[in-house]
């Protein structure tokens, strides 16, 4: 507000005048612009409608959707918003794995404590208060229900390290039949912090409970881009140790699949490696399976000057640089046979994210990216 001049306003026999001329600078109007919002926000409706209140045929895909309900139940609905099917657990998230790698049975679901009652992490955390959620990632076993929601596979527990799973996030189920799972782990980086921080952890788990390949994000911060400001930044934000699901919140993680780029030959689209994204990070990233390393990257911090803050006033127009993401959400490949098949796709929160951290713009919103990941 420091740009915007107050004009001098005489006044006469009791009343005020406006002058006929005063300055209103670009970040005045702004302001003005918030302070209309913020008073609009205020008489906000209180009552909202509930159920399907927009669905176009035509332009929708006609499918269902299941998610996991703040109730701690799973539930499974139709476009038109009715319920055809639930579970009384949840996961996070609570995923419906393809029949084509569950030997085409149909309804199995990845949660968390399928035999343990409610979970303690996620949504289905619920009866906890939320701050003690964010900080408890002890979700002591995963598994696999059927349809008729009884467990048909279960890991954590003694088979897990530290005697839990805590599994968050995200898990993906491998067509040889392992499961992929995120999961946090407190340990010391001493390349970061002497004290103990919450990093996470990509385990390999075969249907019989073994660990057969695992991945830590802090093994890798050389990889991920980050500054030499937003590393000290990162050292600073650890110095008191850190609980949480880990400070570079790995929200997404699954494999690849077949895909054109490793076709034509790009072993960096290899179908075994892994896609992950990191909301604090503000990066996309890909794992080559065989070494741990990271093969591709997208930010932290993007080579154009078109943050959050600038767009507003930028073209809308496709195809162009990627600019910065952050706080993003799951990042993966466009499978084959779908369009865009090849590209990723990613959900662009624009919450406050990034070492050091992202200026986000007055006008910040989310929105969905489809990224050509050869050309970026």
């Amino acid at each position: 507000m420091s740009d915007y001049k107050q004009p001098e306003v005489p006044a006469v026999q009791g009343k005020m005048r406006m002058p006929r001329r005063f300055t209103l600078t670009f970040g005045a109007l702004l302001g003005v612009l918030v302070l209309l919002t913020a008073s609009s926000a205020l008489t906000d409706p209180s009552i909202y409608p509930t159920g399907t209140t927009i669905y176009n045929p035509q332009k929708a895909y006609n499918s269902y959707v299941v998610f996991g309900g703040s109730d701690g139940k799973t539930h499974l609905i139709d476009m038109n918003g009715h319920e055809v099917h639930r579970w009384d657990r949840v996961g996070q998230p609570s995923e419906i794995l393809d029949p084509a790698i569950t030997g085409g049975k149909k309804g199995e679901l990845l949660v968390d404590d399928p035999s343990q009652g409610a979970p303690l992490t996620g949504i289905g955390g619920h009866d906890l208060p939320i701050a003690a959620v964010a900080q408890s990632p002890r979700s002591v076993t995963v598994g696999e229900l059927d349809w008729d929601g009884n467990t048909v596979w279960e890991w954590g527990g003694k088979q897990a390290p530290g005697g839990a799973a805590r599994q968050n996030h995200d898990w993906d189920r491998l067509p040889n039949g392992n499961t992929l799972i995120v999961a946090t782990v407190d340990r010391v980086v001493p390349s970061l912090s002497t004290k103990k921080v919450s990093d996470q952890v990509i385990y390999e788990i075969t249907p019989g409970g073994d660990i057969v390949w695992k991945w830590y994000a802090a093994d890798h911060i050389p990889e991920f881009g980050f500054t030499p400001e937003g590393l000290k930044e990162l050292r600073t934000f650890l110095a008191n140790g850190n609980a949480g699901y880990g400070f570079l919140t790995i929200n997404d993680m699954q494999h690849i699949g077949p895909n054109k780029w490793f076709d034509a030959g790009d072993k960096r689209f290899d179908p075994d490696n892994i896609v992950v994204d990191s909301r604090e990070g503000s990066f996309i990233a890909i794992i080559g399976k065989n070494t741990g390393k990271i093969v591709w990257r997208v930010g932290p911090d993007y080579p154009t000057n078109q943050g959050p803050q600038l767009r507003p006033i930028l073209s809308v127009n496709v195809p162009r640089p990627v600019d910065q993401t952050s706080g993003q959400h799951d990042a993966h490949i466009i499978a084959e046979g779908l369009p865009g098949a090849g590209d990723i796709l990613v959900f662009d929160n624009e919450g406050a994210s990034g070492f050091p951290a992202t200026r986000l713009g007055i006008f910040q919103g989310s929105r969905v990216l489809e990224i050509d990941p050869t050309t970026k």
